[in-house]
């Protein structure tokens, strides 16, 4: 009687804590995940105002974590925008994931499919075309159904030349690290992260692990879980500090610092999560240390506007705007995010 009692409670408190979760998830609070301002013309072509010589790993840019969720459930979701409206809003590094299911390729996020992998490169392609000074990250994560080759030759199908090889003599982890916004215009980088199939196109370069200990990477993006699920205020203090030392120890290639947290139970889901760490993310965000510390890619859950402002805007502390337009970026940055 005893056990039937204990887990009849153990029952109730976790029926609880999911409508709990699911009130955050769905109610009030979940809205402060969410930036619903609208795009402006400047977001489109922010990265005319960069300095042409400037170092693609030494610009600000911001990024789109599980950049395919639109749409998905509760659990899975973390953008609410398209990759096009994503784009429009300033975002420039997608973390994608493909999933091969019979002859179709989705994107997906944990155990859960979202949208069509083909028609966000058709997005990607198209922002291209209408903005050429522009330049693109794809980070090509995780793969699910041996979706490797065939999202390979779909992207090399539909990107062609804007896709960036190395055709130099230099190792990999070299080129990457010595590109310039001038050499990226109007292109576009994907990095892969299976081992095993990267050499299956010269386009493809390899990412590092999440906890970066993979050797001849050209992007890191690190990643440990202990720090990811702790609470907003208490990864800002110790997480994001580890990330950038990490990087500061092997500073060649890209970096992602990735801003987003996780459901440290899987029931609370990423609205709700963000929605208690979108401000705090801001305000460090705001008070960033330039002298100590170099970023580079800044991804976010429920990228948009507002929130890409608050990336971009970081370009003028390390003297990455010409000199020529300072002003006229400092006002349309700002202006977003007000």
């Amino acid at each position: 009687m005893k056990t039937k009692a204990i887990v009849a409670i153990v029952i109730v408190a976790f029926l609880a804590v999911a409508i709990i979760a699911l009130g955050l998830g769905l109610g009030v609070n979940a809205k402060q995940a969410i930036d619903n301002s609208s795009p402006t013309p400047f977001l489109s072509d922010w990265m005319s105002y960069l300095k042409n010589d400037i170092l693609v790993k030494n610009t600000v840019i911001p990024g789109s974590h599980d950049a395919g969720t639109k749409d998905m459930n509760w659990m899975a979701e973390t953008q609410n925008r398209t990759i096009e409206e994503q784009l429009a809003s300033g975002s420039r590094y997608f973390d994608l994931r493909a999933w091969k299911k019979g002859d179709d390729l989705f994107v997906f996020h944990g155990p859960i499919r979202g949208m069509k992998f083909a028609p966000i490169v058709d997005e990607i392609n198209d922002f291209l075309n209408a903005h050429p000074t522009e330049f693109i990250i794809i980070d090509m994560q995780k793969f699910k159904g041996d979706s490797q080759e065939d999202v390979a030759a779909l992207l090399y199908a539909k990107l062609g030349d804007k896709i960036v090889k190395n055709n130099t003599s230099s190792a990999d982890i070299d080129f990457i690290d010595s590109l310039t916004v001038e050499q990226m215009r109007g292109k576009c980088l994907v990095f892969w992260g299976d081992l095993s199939t990267v050499n299956i196109k010269d386009f493809l370069f390899l990412r590092n692990n999440d906890h970066g200990n993979r050797p001849s990477s050209t992007l890191s993006s690190f990643y440990y879980r202990k720090y990811n699920t702790l609470a907003s205020s208490s990864y800002i203090k110790k997480g994001i500090p580890k990330y950038l030392e990490m990087h500061k120890e092997n500073p060649k290639g890209l970096f992602v610092l990735q801003c987003q947290l996780t459901d440290p139970v899987f029931i609370i889901g990423p609205k709700a999560i963000e929605a208690l760490h979108t401000n705090n993310m801001k305000e460090y965000l705001n008070h960033f240390d330039f002298i100590n510390n170099q970023l580079n890619i800044v991804i976010r859950d429920y990228i948009g506007p507002k929130k890409c402002a608050d990336i971009i805007v970081l370009n003028l502390g390390y003297s990455n705007i010409k000199d020529s337009l300072v002003n006229e970026f400092s006002t349309n940055v700002f202006n977003v995010g007000l």
